[in-house]
């Protein structure tokens, strides 16, 4: 096609400043055999700056040397969020605690955390960051027996923590045994991501021959799950 003049033009651009910041060319990058002839190979750098949050679009236009116009679109969110949670409660604690501020061009996000509780159960509420759906939440507790079991909550419904401990453990050498003085309560979170159309959810399934977690997450822009058992909790409630 030859070479081609490079253009980008944002939707807002008070809000949102689109420029080309660097480009780079090679005039004989690889041979092309079907046409014996070297092509070439072009790079552009657009660097975005934003002054408020919202939805933009940035148009990518490139026009040829044989005047041939070709262009891209592109969806751009710009958020002083960060992360998924805005805030998580259990009654009225707060165990989670994220807040962004943008100050002279900068974001800062200020998280707290303070997962330890004395409530034996409470309604658990996530409130997720603009971008975010809260899909389902499933919570991993432990009986006054050690035995651990899963249940599926709706956002915002009273969940029952922790009774017993689930950790203990044996030295026969020794012959010694220890057990967590703590009760832990995990919490998974299903999400999904309103602007990238990505996906996160767990679910409880016993298809590996025991009851357990399984985490699916589901890539919009390439089609691809990778799925995960046994995962992490997301948010780990801990008491005495």
């Amino acid at each position: 096609y030859g070479k081609a003049r490079i253009s980008v033009k944002s939707s807002k651009p008070a809000a949102l400043k689109a420029v080309i910041s660097s480009y780079s060319y090679d005039d004989e990058y690889t041979y092309d055999y079907e046409s014996k002839s070297y092509k070439g190979y072009a790079t552009s750098r657009i660097t975005l700056y934003a002054t408020k949050s919202g939805s933009y679009t940035v148009t990518v236009t490139a026009t040829l040397t044989n005047g041939a116009v070709k262009t891209q679109k592109i969806n751009v969110l710009v958020s002083n969020q960060s992360g998924i949670y805005k805030t998580v409660k259990l009654g009225k604690k707060t165990v989670i605690s994220n807040v962004g501020k943008v100050k002279n061009g900068q974001v800062t996000t200020t998280t707290t955390q303070s997962t330890y509780v004395t409530a034996k159960s409470g309604k658990l509420k996530v409130t997720p960051n603009s971008k975010y759906t809260i899909t389902n939440i499933i919570v991993g507790t432990v009986n006054k027996k050690g035995v651990a079991s899963y249940k599926k909550y709706k956002n915002g419904k009273n969940i029952t923590l922790s009774r017993g401990y689930d950790y203990s453990s044996s030295d026969a050498w020794s012959k010694s045994s220890s057990k967590s003085a703590i009760k832990e309560t995990y919490i998974f979170v299903s999400y999904k991501d309103k602007f990238t159309g990505d996906t996160r959810t767990y679910s409880i399934t016993s298809s590996r021959g025991k009851k357990e977690v399984k985490c699916v997450y589901y890539d919009k822009s390439t089609g691809e799950k990778s799925v995960y058992y046994e995962p992490s909790a997301d948010i780990t409630l801990w008491s005495y």
